[in-house]
């Protein structure tokens, strides 16, 4: 790292050079990039476990101070992330890849896309560029990074402060968590792109919860990001013609669903190596059972965020939200997600039973809804009716042979996003004689107090699928 850090004054300086960029993008062709904002700044290494420690450092404080119970819990596993970047993800970096590490600077990028019914829409998205000096550029992979389910529009990837100074100083090292990986996830040599994805960062449309079109956000920012490497960074790095996906949760899903939508194009986009992590990718069995079951959920938000996109992309007629949530959610959730609001305001506005510490999701549906969510399903749309027909069209590895090397990844015990998703993805690849599937890697969470299964395994299952993805970097 010496000899990156004897150009450091060369790099700092350049940010007087770069800055914002308005583009050409008045025609909304997707892709097209609509004003970046770029800053080559010295983040290396150093600067990382800098940042960490001080922010260590302010929740060991905190936790000092706290006194309630929910303070403590929220600080406990700020407390168990932040030693997972200390202990594991810093000294992978320091270690395995000492001698692939880079600065990083990042470009905040707004671009066009289409939605679900293909109008044009604004959205945005951070890039993290390695690089070594000025006018010394290398040819880097993309790596694109779609992070979980997030609904508050100010937790956007492409709205964080990167400020090494101040990591997490605001307190929210859950909501930035994956946004910071992304970051050390580039110092090895990968150009990192991380979608905020609809109805975040700069968009107010509505967000397409597991819904196939998410793809296109993803898709569209792989295109403007390539734009703008070629412009913004020619002097730094270059594409080497390969892209990596990977992302958890709803990333999980994001990314198998973009895969095979680059896929089936001819891309020349479509990637390398995708890894999924701990993704919904079975909505009309694994996930449908998790809606209508009879028991608390700690991120039940999830269903009425569903059902929120699937009202403007499908409609009134079913969707309607008279017609999936009886009253008074019907009036009283919507305007919760629209990303005005965190995932924990939607909770507390759900259906509470007596004594109940999480809500139970189905029991803000009506009747007739939860009747057609309960259909069995056959294949057969006249038999499964619209609902369960709806999403079985929007399961993540239907009609589609992955041709590039694939390992899926989960945690067996996962609460929120059981494994059975996974085992179903790969059991329908497997069946269809995917070439390169490799079996299902698993995950080992972290022995976080107070978080759920699903939080505790993010990070190692983020790290699984980058090691593994690294495997193919020389190839």
């Amino acid at each position: 790292m010496r000899r990156h850090r004897s150009v450091a004054l060369i790099a700092i300086l350049t940010i007087l050079v770069l800055g914002t960029t308005a583009c050409a993008g008045s025609s909304g062709a997707p892709g097209t990039v609509i004003e970046t904002e770029t800053v080559p700044a010295n983040i290396d290494v150093t600067s990382l476990e800098s940042a960490v420690d001080d922010a260590l450092a302010r929740v060991t404080a905190a936790q000092e101070q706290a006194t309630t119970p929910n303070e403590r819990a929220q600080l406990a596993i700020d407390k168990g992330l932040l030693d997972y970047l200390k202990d594991v993800v810093l000294e992978t970096l320091k270690t395995t890849f000492a001698g692939r590490l880079h600065w990083v600077g990042h470009s905040r990028i707004k671009y066009w896309s289409t939605d679900a019914s293909g109008k044009a829409v604004r959205l945005s998205g951070v890039m993290f560029v390695p690089y070594i000096i000025k006018w010394d550029p290398h040819a880097f992979p993309l790596l694109s990074l779609q992070h979980g389910t997030q609904i508050y529009r100010p937790y956007a990837p492409s709205l964080f402060t990167y400020d090494m100074k101040n990591l997490f100083k605001d307190g929210r090292v859950l909501a930035q968590i994956e946004v910071v990986l992304g970051i050390f996830m580039a110092v090895p040599g990968y150009v990192v792109v991380m979608p905020d994805y609809p109805s975040l960062g700069v968009s107010t449309d509505p967000h397409p919860y597991t819904h196939l079109s998410i793809a296109n956000s993803v898709e569209d920012m792989l295109k403007a990001s390539r734009a703008v490497l070629a412009s913004e960074w020619r002097d730094y790095a270059t594409w080497d013609g390969r892209v990596f996906m990977s992302g958890y949760s709803e990333g999980g899903y994001a990314t198998l669903v973009t895969a095979s939508q680059l896929q089936a194009k001819g891309s020349d986009l479509t990637p390398v190596a995708v890894a999924p992590l701990d993704g919904p990718h079975d909505l009309s069995t694994t996930m449908r059972t998790l809606m209508v079951a009879d028991r608390q959920h700690p991120s039940a938000y999830f269903l009425p965020y569903m059902l929120y996109g699937e009202k403007f992309i499908y409609g009134d007629a079913v969707y309607g939200f008279s017609k999936t949530m009886r009253s008074p959610y019907d009036a009283t959730l919507p305007p919760l997600l629209d990303g005005t609001a965190k995932g924990e305001q939607v909770v507390s506005a759900m259906a509470f039973r007596p004594g109940a510490t999480y809500p139970v999701p189905a029991d803000i549906l009506t009747a007739d809804f939860l009747a057609l969510v309960q259909r069995p399903f056959t294949g057969d749309p006249v038999t499964d009716g619209p609902v369960v027909t709806m999403l079985a069209a929007n399961d993540a590895y239907r009609g589609w042979t992955p041709s590039m090397a694939l390992k899926l990844f989960h945690c067996a015990t996962d609460d929120l996003v059981p494994r059975g998703n996974s085992d179903k993805a790969y059991a329908e690849f497997k069946g269809r004689n995917a070439p390169r599937l490799e079996t299902i890697g698993d995950v080992e969470p972290l022995p976080i107090p107070d978080a759920t299964v699903h939080v505790q395994a993010a990070l190692p299952a983020y790290m699984n699928g980058y090691m593994w993805i690294d495997t193919h970097y020389k190839k």
